[in-house]
């Protein structure tokens, strides 16, 4: 944000209202190795967010998480109001989408709802 030509008091205005936005404020006073891995993924986002993009890219966001952790990457990320491109094999993250790309071996299998997206999924690895 800096490299933007924010001031700093606009770059703390941004980083805690997007803090304040996940309810994730107790994370800024932390240092990244403290954090847990659900905690990381949503300090993570919060960074990002806090640059304004319209749209974001997020590869494998609740690989490795708790369930707990999971659950609130999920929520967090099926709240955004900015548009967002989710890679994942967690086929629960993606059940609400209203669109899922699914690729095969280098080639557009499926653009659908998700439920149809999961199905021809299913179809093609087991």
């Amino acid at each position: 944000l800096k490299r933007r030509g924010f001031t700093k008091a606009e770059i703390e205005a941004k980083v805690d209202g997007v803090l304040a936005r996940f309810g994730a404020q107790t994370l800024a006073d932390r240092r990244a190795h403290e954090l847990s891995g659900g905690e990381l993924q949503i300090a993570a986002l919060c960074s990002v967010l806090a640059t304004g993009p319209s749209i974001l890219i997020l590869d494998e966001p609740t690989n490795q998480l708790d369930l707990k952790n999971r659950a609130l990457v999920e929520k967090i990320i099926t709240g955004l109001p900015e548009s967002a491109i989710v890679i994942t094999h967690d086929l629960d993250l993606i059940a609400g989408f209203e669109r899922v790309l699914l690729f095969h071996e280098g080639r557009l299998a499926a653009d659908a709802p998700a439920a149809d997206a999961i199905t021809r999924y299913r179809e093609i690895v087991l």
